[in-house]
């Protein structure tokens, strides 16, 4: 019975492990795309000129 219990435990705390790399990987690609995409729009801003940049005229 102990084993069957520690099995158990074993298997919970790698599915749990497992889910949590996931979690992580998701969250860092989330944030690396979020910081690609901001980046981008400031380049695009400073470079190309949007209008909303460009009010000196």
């Amino acid at each position: 019975m102990r084993r069957l219990s520690l099995l158990l435990w074993t298997l919970r705390s790698i599915k749990y492990s497992v889910f949590d790399i996931r979690f992580q990987t998701l969250q860092f690609l989330f944030l690396n795309i979020f910081e690609f995409l901001v980046k981008r729009k400031i380049f695009k801003a400073y470079y190309f000129g949007t209008p909303e940049y460009t009010h000196q005229d």
